[in-house]
């Protein structure tokens, strides 16, 4: 008796164990949800504030930041500043003894004109201060949290950009030493900085960010439009790690779920013990008589349930569902059986219907939804920054030509051979018969290495085929091939390595 009442009870606490744990569950999804939302928003308005806050800066400056900005874009390639600098008071000092000896008792801006300075004074001048501004905007981001700050110049050339101020700092090695590197430039893909050029485009700031993954992890960016007296001068741009805003989020619903989860769990503790009371006792007679029939497997014990209780409770019910159930279990586990069956026969059906999907009906190997899959996941690697890898383009020669002298049978047995040189050739990278006389190969690690003497080995193997007297008229194949790789400074996506690999298709 005590040892049944003690697993029932047991079964009731897992059952309401699962139930808090899934009340959790949603609870903390939803819970998560909302606070994303708001954080989202609040993260928002916080990078459009700090490029306000450094746009109002700038704004201060007025004509010398001008000044400063057309400096910099016109001699970046001539100031040497250290890499290692924390304050510009140095800079400010250095400048200002220089300015004073050579032109004593003159104010810049009033007695004289940036433009007349002698080079070494505007040079100095310039370093000072961009030193200045390179530490209002790594100050700003070390003081908010933010992983990155900066402010962009466009150039003549469209979606190009300056990054004039680049709080992550770049080096530039010499042999006189180590300074800071200027004038980062960069095509900004109009489909990835999306939000950029539509707020340098229109002319006016954007309530959207740009959500994107970099090296800072997942980020939301922010950029802010420059004007002084009215000319555009470039954009401001904020960013902020969703990663820091997540764990802030956590923190959150963990607080909230575990305030809830005490509350729960004292609830179950008496709802146990209610059940416990007011219930195992009644349970007692439906527990000996289930034991009976486990011992006796009499399907007579069975019966006897339902004379046995009595009175309308749901322990009642209970009994008389346990004993239909013993009369029909036999009939269910046979049932079950045969459907665990047909589930493992439909799953395989399905593995090899994949394999169908995927694989060239001609030559065995896989097809074009197999090559585009791959070229998923390339890009998924250009993201990362893993770009070594290269197309190779094959082309069938007078596929019709073969087809119409012998027939579409010798055309898959030319298909087929070429196939196959292609294969050997290609030994340790992925084959794909792309287009009905057309295989494309992805060259990586070893075959990306040797893409050369692989080339000409497949060509060797052309000749040497040509040159075999045994061979048919339809197996004399010619083919043609042509190779690209990656290169970031002019590819973005896989297809532009493609492209090129096609373009330099020859025998």
């Amino acid at each position: 008796m005590k040892k049944f009442s003690q697993s029932l009870v047991f079964k009731f606490a897992c059952i309401f164990a699962v139930f808090i744990l899934f009340t959790l569950a949603m609870t903390s999804v939803i819970t998560y949800m909302n606070q994303t939302r708001f954080y989202r928003q609040e993260c928002e308005a916080n990078i459009h504030n700090i490029g306000r806050y450094l746009e109002n800066l700038i704004m201060e400056s007025g004509e010398e930041f001008i000044t400063y900005q057309n400096y910099y874009m016109a001699h970046f390639d001539e100031i040497d500043i250290p890499y290692d600098f924390d304050e510009y008071i140095t800079a400010k000092e250095e400048y200002e003894t220089l300015f004073a000896t050579m032109y004593p008792e003159r104010n810049l801006g009033k007695d004289i004109q940036f433009t007349d300075l002698d080079p070494k004074v505007q040079a100095a001048w310039f370093i000072y201060m961009h030193e200045y501004w390179f530490l209002v905007f790594e100050n700003a981001r070390r003081i908010f949290g933010l992983p990155y700050t900066y402010y962009l110049v466009p150039r003549p050339e469209i979606y190009h950009m300056v990054y004039m101020i680049d709080s992550e700092r770049t080096r530039k090695d010499s042999d006189d030493g180590v300074y800071l590197y200027l004038g980062d430039e960069y095509y900004n893909d109009p489909a990835l900085y999306r939000v950029e050029w539509e707020t340098w485009f229109s002319g006016e700031n954007k309530d959207a960010v740009q959500e994107w993954n970099n090296q800072w992890g997942h980020t939301y960016a922010s950029y802010t439009l420059v004007k002084i007296n009215g000319e555009q001068l470039g954009l401001i741009g904020t960013e902020i790690a969703v990663s820091r805003v997540t764990r802030r989020i956590m923190r959150n619903v963990a607080a909230q779920i575990g305030g809830m989860a005490g509350v729960l769990i004292l609830c179950v503790f008496v709802l146990l013990g209610f059940i416990n009371n007011m219930y195992i006792s009644r349970i007692a007679t439906l527990e000996h008589c289930v034991s009976e029939y486990a011992i006796k497997k009499d399907t007579n014990v069975a019966r006897s349930l339902e004379r046995t209780l009595h009175g309308p409770s749901e322990i009642t019910s209970l009994g008389i569902r346990i004993s239909e159930m013993i009369m029909e279990l036999d009939q269910y586990m046979t049932n079950l059986m045969e459907i665990k069956q047909e589930l493992s026969a439909t799953r395989q059906n399905a593995h090899k219907l994949n394999d169908l999907a995927i694989k060239d009906s001609v030559t065995g190997i896989r097809n074009r939804i197999a090559y585009e899959a791959e070229v998923r996941r390339l890009e998924w690697q250009l993201a990362d920054g893993h770009d070594d890898f290269g197309l190779a383009v094959i082309y069938l020669n007078s596929l019709d030509d073969i087809t119409d002298a012998y027939g579409q049978e010798k055309g898959n047995a030319a298909l087929k051979k070429l196939c196959s040189f292609v294969c050997n050739t290609f030994q340790h990278s992925p084959v794909f018969r792309i287009d009905i006389d057309e295989f494309a190969v992805i060259l990586e690690k070893d075959d990306y290495k040797n893409k050369e003497k692989l080339v000409e080995q497949f060509k060797e193997c052309l000749r040497v085929s040509d040159g075999d007297v045994r061979t048919e008229p339809w197996e004399k194949i010619s083919a043609s091939i042509g190779v690209a790789v990656f290169d970031r400074s002019t590819d973005t996506t896989v297809d532009n390595v493609f492209s090129r690999a096609e373009d330099s298709v020859s025998g």
